[in-house]
């Protein structure tokens, strides 16, 4: 009886089984698309709900996109334009004072820090061999005068030939003039301040070998400074010596008034740049030599037009505008029209 139950419960499951339809698979791709059409539903609804809401209540506001707005009067009044650049204070007395020919250091007579005055020697180079050299002329010279003087005594007396005289004599001048020459090299052993000033750098050791050029001792003289800087080429038909110029000092916060006193006639050929100086005007602060100074040139004015500040113009595409609020009525300002072009030619940094 058992064995007649278990085979007709096989029966009924395998014939279940068989009638039981297969999952169908939805594609991806077909899904996708139907919750993107949802979502866009949805959107749309809420926008309309938004829109309704909005009519009937004022303090429903969507904040997240709003942004603040200022409303400034716009003026007429003179407009300067400048022309920004760095620059660093430069010292019109900043010299190296440099061996004028090679030679080895053999003693050093100043430090940084220390007063100099024009002439005063610095350091001294090994001149053992021009001394030397400049003492074997002396003792050639003692024996020339004294062959010169009998050679003019006997030919103040009539004795000898004048040929004899005339080759003491000149044997006698070239041997002063060797001196001269030697004594000239030697003075040249000794490294002098060209100018009155104060010891900045020294770049010679005891020891080493100096040459013309390439090693020395920076004298600095601050009592006359002037501020040196470099433009492009673009300005050049801008600038011209005379025209004001701000100063700004970086490290101190100071900012003073001065005048382009050089223009450069000149473009650089590597950095396509001109050169242009100002005189540093007295102040109760003390500047040194490459300090960093930021340049603000007026190149240009106009007189009586309309100015507003440059981060109220917005450029759209290829265009700059700007919004003018006239009584209640917000205008858009753009370069076609010929009212607005003239307020855009007068926008610039104020």
């Amino acid at each position: 009886m058992k064995n007649v139950i278990s085979i007709t419960l096989f029966i009924l499951l395998s014939i279940v089984g068989a009638c039981k339809k297969p999952e169908t698979t939805v594609d991806p791709k077909e899904k996708l698309q139907q919750l993107k059409a949802q979502i866009q539903e949805l959107n749309t609804q809420v926008k309309q709900l938004e829109i309704e809401i909005s009519k009937t209540d004022t303090s429903f506001v969507k904040t997240s996109k709003a942004k603040k707005v200022t409303i400034d009067s716009a003026r007429k009044q003179d407009f300067k334009h400048f022309i920004e650049t760095q620059g660093i204070v430069d010292a019109a007395q900043n010299v190296l004072a440099a061996p004028q020919m090679p030679g080895l250091i053999t003693k050093i007579y100043v430090k940084e820090g220390d007063r100099v005055h024009a002439g005063q020697i610095l350091a001294q180079m090994d001149g053992a061999t021009m001394k030397q050299g400049i003492e074997e002329i002396k003792t050639a010279i003692a024996m020339a005068n004294t062959m010169f003087d009998k050679q003019k005594s006997l030919w103040e007396q009539n004795i000898g030939s004048e040929s004899q005289f005339l080759q003491a004599k000149n044997q006698k001048e070239q041997l002063e003039q060797i001196l001269k020459t030697l004594q000239s090299q030697l003075s040249m052993t000794n490294i002098k301040s060209p100018v009155n000033g104060i010891v900045d750098e020294i770049k010679v050791k005891i020891g080493e070998i100096a040459s013309p050029g390439f090693a020395g001792i920076r004298v600095v003289n601050n009592s006359n400074l002037m501020i040196k800087a470099r433009l492009s080429d673009q300005f050049a038909s801008k600038v011209k010596k005379g025209d004001k110029v701000s100063l700004y000092f970086p490290d101190l916060d100071k900012e003073l008034s001065s005048a382009l006193s050089y223009v450069g006639q000149t473009v650089n050929a590597s950095s396509r740049t001109i050169n242009v100086e100002a005189k540093l005007p007295p102040a109760k602060e003390k500047f040194i030599t490459n300090q960093i100074v930021k340049l603000k040139i007026n190149d240009g004015i106009q007189k009586s037009v309309i100015v507003v500040p440059s981060n109220v113009i917005q450029k759209v595409l290829m265009a700059k505008i700007t919004y003018w609020l006239l009584k209640t009525k917000m205008v858009l300002c753009m370069p076609e029209n010929k009212s607005s072009k003239q307020v855009n030619n007068t926008m610039a940094k104020r």
